[in-house]
């Protein structure tokens, strides 16, 4: 009861009894004004800066709303409009380490050890990739550190890339989701141009931990469709040509994604699949093609699985 009213309120029915009690007083008094008053403009500048934003918000809705309703759009379309840019304008947006420039003053090394933090856990969920991994365990870090990978942050309505377009990179979704909608290009492999193939349009949704256009670190590939970012989110880019000029420095994965580049495009060009952004979509088995690739390729592939059960085994 003491602490309570002498802080706050200075009001204490309690009086000090003597000269000791009575300096712990103004001392405890002191500091309830102190810390009342700190913790009052704490919360008044916290109020101030929702206002701000709020009111930024606010206004670019109101705008909009004019906008739509100058132009005479359906009232039906009108708010399906205003749904999806209300759910964009108040996603969280996601740090890259732009946003990080103390960054710059970590060591090579250590800035090396963090991004193969980063960025391997990722690019071991490519199936290939991890394979290559486990032949030569140099690889990622070496990707790592290198030009290959980096990160793209994207925003609400952002084209990751439109239709029918030349790809040299693949894509991993760090944050946030992506609508792709696919069947409208065609595809040039190494050997021989497709003929056009058209599909129905499908319209998925993609979330975190999932690739797209990977065919791009094997093939000379045009996108199958359209990828557009929903709201704010990260992505995480493989550039072919730096995983190329990576794989110089390791000849034996090398050979391993020569062959395998070879059979996709192969079984892509025999078997004429539906082709689309999303391996998942293009029905073509990792497995099955590496049962397809040469047999010296499938036992550099196997060789440290067999070294890790003959080390169990003994």
């Amino acid at each position: 009861y003491w602490s309570i009213t002498a802080m706050f309120s200075c009001a204490s029915v309690l009086q000090p009894q003597n000269y000791a009690e009575t300096v712990f007083s103004i001392v405890y008094i002191i500091f309830g004004m102190l810390f009342g008053s700190s913790l009052i403009s704490s919360v008044a500048a916290m109020l101030v800066d929702f206002q701000v934003v709020t009111r930024d918000q606010n206004e670019k809705l109101r705008t909009l709303r004019k906008y739509l309703r100058q132009n005479g759009v359906q009232p039906s379309l009108s708010l399906k409009i205003q749904k999806q840019i209300v759910q964009r304008i108040f996603a969280d947006t996601r740090l890259s380490h732009q946003d990080v420039p103390v960054l710059a003053l970590l060591s090579t090394k250590l800035r090396a050890n963090l991004w193969y933090e980063i960025y391997a856990p990722r690019l071991m969920s490519e199936p290939v990739l991890m394979m290559c991994d486990g032949v030569d365990d140099l690889l990622l870090g070496d990707m790592c550190s290198s030009d290959t990978v980096m990160m793209q942050s994207v925003g609400p309505g952002h084209i990751i890339f439109n239709p029918n377009t030349n790809l040299d990179r693949a894509f991993y979704i760090v944050g946030g989701k992506v609508h792709y909608t696919g069947g409208m290009a065609l595809v040039s492999a190494t050997i021989r141009t497709l003929p056009s193939q058209e599909s129905q349009e499908a319209l998925v949704e993609l979330g975190r931990t999932q690739w797209l256009a990977t065919s791009a670190l094997w093939t000379h590939w045009k996108s199958q469709g359209l990828a557009e970012s929903v709201g704010h989110g990260e992505l995480m880019l493989v550039l072919a040509e730096g995983f190329a000029a990576v794989l110089k420095r390791h000849r034996s994965i090398a050979e391993i994604v020569q062959d395998y580049a070879k059979t996709l495009v192969k079984v892509i060009n025999d078997e004429r699949p539906l082709l689309s952004d999303l391996s998942s979509m293009m029905k073509i088995d990792s497995d099955r093609l590496i049962c397809a690739m040469p047999q010296e390729t499938r036992l550099k592939l196997s060789m440290p699985a067999l070294r890790a059960v003959h080390a169990q085994a003994t």
